[in-house]
Order: C-alpha cells, then sequence, then structure tokens
C-alpha cells in the first residue's frame, strides 16, 4: 500500500453535504514485534495516541462522521477517526489497552476467512511482510462489548478488487458481513478494500451489498465508498503530527477528560 494524502474531505454521495475535513488515520499492528513496516512498537504507538490528547483530538465512529456528512449530526471539535486493518493478534493484546487507557475508540476492519474460533485453533496469514497471528472471534467480541473498537468488513479472503470480477466482490462483501453477524450479532457498516485496491464497479457493489461506505488507502474519486485514510508506518510519528497540525493547527489540550 502506498501512504495516503495527508487529510482529505469527506465526500458523501448526498450532493448537498459536505463534511468537515477529518483526518482518518490507519494502522495495522503495534506491539507483535515481528519488526515489519505495519508493526509498531507500543511506544510509539502511545506517543502518537499523547499526540492526539494534545492536540485535543476527539475520536469519532465511522457512522458519525456520515452522518455529519449527510446533514444528521454534529462533529465535536477536533474529530478524528482510528481505523486497523487485516486484524492481527497485537490489537487485542497491544492496541486495546492503549486505546482503553485514552479513552480512545477505533474501527478494525477485520478479514473474516483469517479468524479463527478460538485461540486454541488461532489462524495465522503471510503477506509481503511476514507470517503474522489473527484475532478470533471471541477477542474482536470482547472488543465490540467493552465498545473501544467496532468491528468492521476487510473481506472474506482478503483479494485485490481491482483484479478480482463482480460476482467474486459480491461474495467477499456478503460472506465477510455474514460471518460477522454470526459470531458477534451485529452488521459491518463499512468496508475497507483489501490492499486499497478497488475495480470501477467496486464502490457501486459495496453500496449494494448494504454497506454505508468504504474506505481505502489512495484517492479514488472521494464519495462515501472512496474514503481515503493516513497510512501509518513504523517510524511515522511525525506524519501523525504532521497531518494533526494541518487539520486542526496548534496543539489544543482537551478540557473534558473523559474524552
Amino acid at each position: 500500500m502506498r501512504a495516503a494524502a495527508l487529510l482529505v474531505p469527506l465526500l458523501l454521495s448526498c450532493a448537498c453535504h459536505r463534511a468537515p475535513a477529518v483526518p482518518i488515520f490507519l494502522w495495522h499492528s503495534v506491539g507483535e514485534g515481528s519488526g515489519d513496516r505495519y508493526d509498531l512498537t507500543v511506544d510509539e504507538f502511545e506517543q502518537q495516541l499523547q499526540l492526539l490528547d494534545e492536540y485535543g483530538a476527539h475520536p469519532v465512529s465511522l457512522s458519525q462522521l456520515t452522518d455529519a456528512a449527510q446533514g444528521k449530526a454534529k462533529l465535536p471539535e477536533r474529530a478524528v477517526v482510528l481505523t486497523f486493518d487485516d486484524g492481527r493478534q497485537s490489537l487485542f493484546d497491544a492496541a486495546l489497552p492503549r486505546l482503553r487507557a485514552h479513552h480512545f475508540t477505533a474501527e478494525v476492519f477485520v478479514v473474516t476467512g483469517w479468524t479463527g474460533e478460538a485461540p486454541q485453533s488461532r489462524r495465522f496469514f503471510d503477506d509481503d511482510t511476514g507470517h503474522h497471528p489473527a484475532l478470533v472471534w471471541p477477542e474482536l467480541k470482547a472488543m465490540a462489548d467493552e465498545g473501544v473498537m467496532r468491528v468492521q468488513s476487510h473481506s472474506a479472503t482478503h483479494p485485490r478488487f481491482l483484479d478480482a470480477d463482480a460476482v467474486t466482490q459480491r461474495r467477499e462483501l456478503a460472506d465477510s458481513r455474514a460471518a460477522i453477524i454470526e459470531h458477534l450479532g451485529r452488521g459491518a457498516d463499512f468496508f475497507a478494500y483489501p490492499y486499497g485496491s478497488l475495480s470501477a464497479d467496486s464502490k457501486a457493489l459495496a453500496e449494494a451489498a448494504g454497506y454505508r461506505g468504504a474506505v481505502t488507502v489512495e484517492a479514488h474519486g472521494g464519495g462515501a465508498f472512496g474514503v481515503t485514510r493516513i497510512s501509518v508506518w513504523r517510524d511515522s510519528t511525525a506524519v501523525v503530527d504532521k497531518a494533526l497540525r494541518l487539520a486542526f493547527g496548534a496543539p489544543r489540550p482537551r478540557t473534558d477528560q473523559a474524552h
């Protein structure tokens, strides 16, 4: 994946409303210890969460952002969205406690075909950075029930939608959502395109599948189903700082301690 543009206004399909410019951050792994470019150390992730505090950022959900863009709700000042892709085990072990400590919430986009039934049957997935343990459904349920992470879809098997035909895309969109409903008793409202890759039909297919919106890592014409995020890599705390400064100006701590 390529790093996304630093700040992009979210435009939804309703032409009459434009959402404010909101930084949407994307992480993949925290504290796994794999050393790959997606895996931040816990200390580095903590520094980035502290930056959010220093700028007075208010993490909101993608649903809140969508409602605001459609004129149905108002966002808090200095709103941001925090997201995680793939669903590595390290999110439960390392990212969740840090988010909890800061009273932050986030979206986690999971590949349901990588998600095991229990820790004893944990699955691993391979990508160009290595071999990674994935979350299991009880961990996702605990995260969702606590309200710290909202579980969203990142497909069933993680194919490149740019190279997939419409039948395959429909199956990936539907099967992943159905698995989340089956295991968590709640649906996924948002979809993250695997590899940030989408075809000319992908946005319409995601909308037809019942999602409220979809996110990527590159600019794909905007709209509710082409929302760009800011990729956060190892050693990229300066990227987070720059995005926050671009969006909000100087740091300004919150006055509400509960966020």
